[in-house]
C-alpha cells in the first residue's frame, strides 16, 4: 500500500532515520508509478506522488545532496502544476531558491524567487510565504552589494513579525550581516536568537557562535555551545555516510523505473506489430476470398459460354 509506505516514511523521518524513511518513500513511489500508469490523470494520485517527491527532496536537502534535491522538487512541481496546487509549487520554488543560494548560484536563486513571488500574487498575497520570499531576496541582494536597504528590510522583519519562526530566521540573516561587517558582539546576539529555529540553524548558529567566541576568548560561550557543535558535527558526518547510500538507492530506483517504462514500451510496440500482422493476415484472407469468388465467377461464365456453343 503506497499510503502505508508514505506514512511509515514520515515516522522514520521524524526520528531522523533518513535512510529508512527514504526507502519507505521509494517503495511508495514505486507503487504510485504503477497505479499512475493505469489512472494517469487522477488528481489524488498525482498529488500523493508529488508529495512523495517533496519528501525525497527534503531529505536530500537535509543531507546536502543538492542536485538530487532540486531534481525531486522539480518532479514534484511538474505534478503540482498539473493539479493546480500553486501553494505547494510556491513552497518548492522557495526551497530551490535557498538551495541555489547555498551554492552561490544567485541567478537561479533569484529566478525561483521570482516564480514563487508571481505564484503568490496569483493566489494569496497575504500568505506568510511572502515574508520568506522577502527575507531570501534581501539576503541575496546583500550578498551582491545592496547592503543598506537589505539590512533595513531584515531588521524591520525582526522587529515587526509576530511569527516566532519568521523572527528567528530574520535573526539568522542579521547575524550573517553583522558578522560580514566584523561586528561580532551584534552577530553573536542574533545568532543566539537564531539558534533554536531548526536543525540547520542549530549547527549554523553554533558554528558561528563558537567561531566568534574563539576570536573574542569568550570561554563561557565556548563551554555552552562547543558540545552542541560537536554533537551536530557528528550528525553531519553520519549524514555524509548515508548520503552515498541514499543517492545510490535513488539512482537504482530511476534505472528500475526507466527499465519498466522501456519494457512497457517494447510490449506496446510488439502489441502494435502483432495487431498489424493480424490485420494484414485477415486482409490477405479477405482478398484471397474475393479473388477466389472472382475466379469462380469467371469459371461459371466460361462454362456458360461453352455450353451455349454446343
Amino acid at each position: 500500500n503506497s499510503r502505508a509506505n508514505y506514512y511509515r516514511g514520515t515516522m522514520e523521518e521524524e526520528k531522523e532515520n533518513y535512510k529508512n524513511a527514504f526507502t519507505s518513500y521509494l517503495d511508495a513511489l514505486r507503487l504510485l508509478e504503477r497505479i499512475n500508469s493505469i489512472y494517469s490523470n487522477k488528481t489524488d494520485i498525482l498529488h500523493f506522488k508529488a508529495m512523495t517527491y517533496v519528501r525525497l527532496g527534503d531529505i536530500f536537502y537535509w543531507i546536502n545532496a543538492y542536485d538530487a534535491a532540486i531534481e525531486c522538487l522539480n518532479n514534484a512541481n511538474s505534478l503540482f502544476y498539473r493539479i493546480d496546487n500553486r501553494y505547494s509549487a510556491t513552497r518548492n520554488h522557495i526551497l530551490m531558491a535557498i538551495i541555489y543560494e547555498h551554492r552561490y548560484n544567485y541567478k537561479n536563486s533569484f529566478r525561483h524567487l521570482s516564480i514563487a513571488d508571481s505564484l503568490l500574487m496569483e493566489y494569496n498575497k497575504n500568505s506568510q510565504l511572502k515574508h520568506v520570499i522577502e527575507r531570501i531576496n534581501a539576503s541575496l541582494m546583500y550578498n551582491i552589494g545592496y547592503q543598506d536597504e537589505s539590512f533595513k528590510i531584515i531588521m524591520q522583519q525582526y522587529r515587526t513579525l509576530e511569527s516566532p519562526n519568521l523572527k528567528m530566521e530574520a535573526a539568522g540573516v542579521l547575524g550573517d550581516m553583522y558578522y560580514s561587517k566584523g561586528m561580532l558582539d551584534s552577530a553573536l546576539y542574533y545568532y543566539e536568537e537564531y539558534f533554536h529555529d531548526s536543525r540547520f540553524s542549530i549547527i549554523d548558529a553554533a558554528n558561528h557562535i563558537v567561531e566568534i567566541s574563539l576570536q573574542t576568548s569568550n570561554n563561557e560561550m565556548i563551554a555552552k555551545y562547543g558540545p552542541i557543535l560537536l554533537e551536530e558535527t557528528n550528525k553531519e558526518l553520519m549524514f555524509s555516510t548515508i548520503k552515498i547510500d541514499i543517492s545510490s538507492l535513488y539512482e537504482q530506483y530511476k534505472i528500475e523505473i526507466k527499465n519498466e517504462k522501456m519494457y512497457k514500451s517494447i510490449l506496446t510496440y510488439l502489441g502494435i506489430i502483432f495487431f498489424i500482422t493480424l490485420l494484414f493476415f485477415f486482409l490477405g484472407l479477405y482478398l484471397l476470398r474475393l479473388k477466389k469468388i472472382a475466379y469462380n465467377r469467371e469459371i461459371i461464365k466460361k462454362d456458360f459460354y461453352i455450353n451455349s456453343l454446343q
